[in-house]
């Protein structure tokens, strides 16, 4: 039932994203750990899908004001993605605003600039003549 528990997955980990959305940190980080071990359980702790659970973690818990766990997992997530995709996927790409969103929350502006226009000219490079 791999694929199921993989359908589940994917809608906890949206839920966990309605949560955050709606303001409710706590509920987000539950639904979101509760997705991630879903997704272990049924695609492996390697498989790519664990990073997006991994970027909506580290999202609820930059909102609810947690910068350093949530900057380990935005890391994690990046790792993960730059490991299995180019840089000009949008996976990577989103992670990579995700960890710039989190260092700019943690005072490191300079540093969450260049890390958005890095991204932002690899995300270019090849779909734009």
């Amino acid at each position: 039932s791999g694929s199921l528990n993989d359908g589940l997955a994917r809608s906890v980990t949206n839920l966990a994203e309605v949560e955050r959305r709606l303001g409710n940190y706590s509920a987000a980080i539950e639904q979101g750990e509760r997705a991630l071990k879903i997704r272990i359980a049924s695609v492996g702790i390697e498989h790519p899908e664990v990073a997006d659970t991994l970027v909506v973690l580290a999202l609820a818990h930059r909102d609810r004001g947690d910068f350093k766990r949530a900057r380990e997992l935005a890391e994690d997530a990046l790792a993960r993605l730059q490991r299995d995709f180019a840089p000009d996927h949008p996976l990577v790409f989103n992670a990579q605003v995700t960890l710039a969103l989190i260092q700019e929350s943690q005072g490191e502006t300079k540093e969450a600039s260049a890390r958005v226009v890095a991204a932002l000219a690899a995300a270019r490079d090849d779909h734009i003549d």
